[in-house]
């Protein structure tokens, strides 16, 4: 595992990617839940406040290409693939009403899906691949399906994130491979997600214009995901100590809805 990933000493553990990745999902829902309450809240948030919560958006971009890489590692050391998905599945349903309410501030909508339903389908994916190993179209198709579905249920990074987890199995074993082709599929795919958005009805001077926003604010944002690639190429090929059973599954869930609290306290709107 060691070669694979380049010569000399490495230092990341499993274990420690995976709190490397939390932490900064954390900084990054902070911004993302009570900064922006916050700024929601006030007439004139100010130029610091906002300054302050895209300094943290962008900490936290390379949190999730650090769980789709972690899923496929698990994915190649997991002993009983089904319970792995089946772990995933279970805590997508559970985490929906945190996410919905930190994220929409409402119990339960239907509008975006929390990313453990991106990383259940992606899981999913690379499982069907392997599955249908030298059957291309089979594979193809596969895939295709999978991401459709992360698009029609709106996941978190939906087909983006679905394919990402295809990147990180097909080329695992091809270091630099797997970090310019990763690199700029989240860039590319960060930007036709945006283009796929943009309200049709826009007059041609008026399109351009958006475009350009939408680019320049959420496909630069999402290339700085990038930075994952330094932490990642640091890992080991060790697990490390072990989380207790289940904590990383609680904590998406659980940092939610303390963010959820601090957000309505701080804003006093109530629960």
């Amino acid at each position: 595992m060691t070669e694979r990933l380049g010569h000399g000493i490495k230092t990341f553990t499993g274990t420690q990617l995976k709190w490397i990745a939390m932490i900064l999902m954390l900084i990054d829902h902070t911004a993302a839940v009570v900064l922006a309450s916050c700024m929601a809240s006030s007439a004139s948030p100010g130029t610091a406040a906002i300054v302050i919560y895209y300094i943290m958006r962008i900490l936290g971009r390379p949190a999730f290409p650090i769980f789709c890489f972690l899923l496929v590692e698990g994915f190649h050391y997991s002993h009983d693939r089904r319970r792995y998905l089946l772990n995933l599945t279970i805590f997508a349903l559970v985490s929906e009403i945190p996410f919905d309410l930190a994220m929409e501030g409402t119990i339960l909508e239907f509008g975006g899906q929390n990313v453990f339903f991106t990383l259940s389908i992606g899981l999913a994916a690379i499982w069907l691949i392997e599955h249908f190993e030298g059957k291309k179209i089979l594979q193809f198709l596969s895939v295709f399906v999978c991401a459709v579905l992360a698009e029609l249920l709106s996941t978190d990074y939906a087909s983006l994130g679905v394919l990402l987890i295809v990147i990180f199995y097909e080329f695992r074993n091809q270091r630099w491979k797997l970090f310019a082709v990763g690199t700029a599929w989240l860039w590319l795919g960060a930007c036709l997600n945006n283009l796929i958005n943009i309200h049709i009805g826009l007059y041609p001077e008026e399109m351009w214009g958006t475009v350009l926003t939408a680019v320049m604010k959420n496909g630069v944002l999402e290339l700085f995901g990038a930075l994952a690639f330094l932490f990642i190429s640091q890992y080991n090929g060790k697990r490390g100590k072990s989380l207790p059973k289940y904590f990383f599954y609680a904590f998406y869930p659980g940092h939610l809805l303390i963010l959820y609290g601090i957000a309505r306290l701080v804003t006093g709107t109530g629960m």
